[in-house]
This record gives C-alpha cells, sequence and structure tokens, in this order.
C-alpha cells in the first residue's frame, strides 16, 4: 500500500511540473499528501493519468523551406505498465499507434532489464524529413538510485513508424561508413584529450544513436571505449562528413543542402560595399593627407621615349657632325 501511495505523489509531482505545461498549476506539497493520504483514497493513479492526458494537445513545428516532410504532431502522455510510469511524446497521425506503441515497449523492456519499476521523462532530438528521433530518459521509480539510470535512444521512419537502425541511412553495397565513423570519433577523442581502451570497433547495426539537426550522434556505455572519468561518451558525426557513404534513398540526405549552405565559405574577394566605403574615407581627409598617400609610378607605353633620350642622343651626333666639317 505504502508503494502506492508513492507511486501516485511521485505521479502527481511528474504530470505537473514534469514534460510539457500542465493544464492546471502545479499541485502543492500539502496537495499532494492530502490526496494520497490513507485517509481520503477517493482518488486513483489512473484518473490523475486519465485527467493528464485529457489535458494535452498535439502540437507541431512548422516546416522549414527545404523540408521533404513536415514535422509529425506530438503531445505529451503518460501510461502506465505494472508499478512503472512512461511519460513519453505520444505522436499523432497515420505511424502514430505504431511509434506510441514501440516506444512504451521499449522503455518496458529496459524496465524489466534493470529489474525495477521505472518512470520516464523524454526529449525530441529530431522531428523533421520524416525522421522521429528522441531519448528517454529512465529514473528510478522509488528513488533509490539517484538520477537518470538509464539513457534510451530511438530514431524512427516518421512514414511508417519503424524502428530505424543506424545501417538504414546509409549504402548497403558500399559498407565503408563502419569504418569511416570510428575514424572520427579516434580523431575527436584525440581533441577530448580522451583516453580510449582500445581501437574503436566498426559500427555494427545495433549501436546505440540519435539524429540531431546536425550530426548523428554515437553512444557508448560506461567502460566500452574508454575509462570511468569519460562517463558514457557520445560522439556527434556530422552529416556533411559522411554524405558520401549516405545511400540514395537515405533521409539524412533533406539536411545536406541546408548544412552546405550554413557552411560554405565565404568569398575572397572584397565585398564592392567595403570598397565604396574606403574611396568615401579617402574623399573626407583633408588634403595634406591626401596628399601623403603614395603616388604609383607609370611605366612608359611602347612608341614613347623618355626625358633624356632625346639628349643622349644629340650629344652622340655632335662629334659626327664636327668630323664631317673636317674633312
Amino acid at each position: 500500500m505504502k508503494k502506492t501511495y508513492v507511486a501516485l505523489t511521485l505521479c502527481i509531482a511528474m504530470l505537473t511540473t514534469g514534460c510539457g505545461a500542465a493544464a492546471k498549476p502545479a499541485a502543492t506539497e500539502t496537495d499532494m499528501a492530502r490526496n494520497v493520504s490513507s485517509d481520503t483514497p477517493d482518488i486513483t493513479v489512473e484518473q490523475v493519468i486519465n485527467e493528464y492526458n485529457s489535458a494535452r494537445r498535439a502540437v507541431s513545428a512548422e516546416a522549414a523551406e527545404n523540408d521533404m516532410y513536415a514535422p509529425l504532431s506530438v503531445m505529451s502522455c503518460v501510461c502506465r505498465a505494472g508499478e512503472s510510469y512512461i511519460v513519453f511524446p505520444k505522436v499523432e497521425g497515420q505511424a502514430g499507434d505504431i511509434i506510441n506503441s514501440a516506444i512504451c515497449s521499449a522503455v518496458i523492456s529496459r524496465a524489466e532489464r534493470l529489474g525495477i519499476p521505472v518512470f520516464t521523462d523524454y526529449r525530441v532530438e529530431y522531428n523533421r524529413n520524416g525522421i522521429f528521433s528522441i531519448r528517454m530518459f529512465l529514473y528510478d521509480m522509488y528513488g533509490e538510485q539517484e538520477g537518470c539510470i538509464d539513457c534510451l535512444p530511438l530514431t524512427f521512419n516518421g512514414l511508417t513508424g519503424e524502428i530505424c537502425r543506424i545501417s538504414d541511412f546509409f549504402d548497403s553495397e558500399d559498407q565503408n561508413w563502419r569504418g569511416r565513423i570510428p575514424d572520427i570519433i579516434t580523431a575527436q577523442a584525440a581533441d577530448y584529450e580522451m583516453v580510449l581502451l582500445s581501437d574503436v570497433l566498426p559500427i555494427s547495426d545495433d549501436r546505440p544513436f540519435y539524429i540531431t539537426d546536425e550530426a548523428v550522434v554515437i553512444m557508448y556505455d560506461l567502460y566500452e571505449i574508454s575509462t570511468y572519468s569519460a562517463g558514457e561518451p557520445e560522439f556527434e558525426i556530422p552529416v556533411n562528413d559522411i554524405a558520401e557513404c549516405l545511400d540514395e534513398s537515405s533521409m539524412l540526405n533533406a539536411m545536406l543542402p541546408q548544412l552546405r549552405e550554413a557552411t560554405a565559405p565565404v568569398n575572397d574577394a572584397e565585398p564592392s560595399h567595403l570598397q565604396n566605403t574606403q574611396e568615401t574615407e579617402l574623399a573626407n581627409q583633408p588634403e595634406s593627407e591626401q596628399m601623403k598617400q603614395p603616388e604609383q609610378e607609370t611605366e612608359p607605353q611602347s612608341g614613347e621615349q623618355t626625358d633624356a633620350l632625346p639628349d643622349e642622343q644629340t650629344d652622340e651626333q655632335e662629334p659626327t657632325a664636327e668630323r664631317e666639317k673636317v674633312q
């Protein structure tokens, strides 16, 4: 019975202060204590959950100019699975039921592996171009373990609702990406001064990952590739750096025009408006300052003679005239 009261208290706290804005002001500690008191057993966890879910409204972001598909409509929702309470982004639309079921099933499976009831929080990392990528954060339901005890990344095809493996985005006939990504990870680890316990192995199909606006993020467990001080390292692999490895039909291709535009090199030529500004500044200087500007020397054009040339020729002609007179 005590666990039921604790669960109800945590549930109310999660739903009033957790993901998404609550429809009503957050309950105070006094209110929660009164609601879960054994003297007033007229409220249940199911009632709190139903009230919370009925107050939610699906929200979707506007599609960007170059997006292939509009973002999915999402609302914060909660479901109960045994002693666990799963707060998750409920997806509306054609693939919504498949995605929602997969999220809850994945959390339940992870909780069973951990051997404890959990409650969750989430973060939507990417919801564009037919890709829906999230991270689910798992916490001990009764607080025996502090902080987030596990992180579960999930990426879906927003059109079909299918869970994506990392290999689904790359060319199936060219496996170079499996070695290209470890090379990038090794270079990043060196930049971070991270000690690697061994060479980074080629990327397997079941490697945990999620997607952001600019990168594919590769996740590793504690001690998997580095020491305890590195924790559970994550490495952002820029999509631009692996563009040549993508499958022609990969939904990651939709990112490339935007990323290339954002990282386009600046033209080395000086902009015309800067040239005009410099000319204006020079014209506004005093005459004494303008006279200090070095003058460019002009070379004589072909067919022109210098001033000294006629004099030299006259000097050479005078002795010849005198010799003619003598003769």
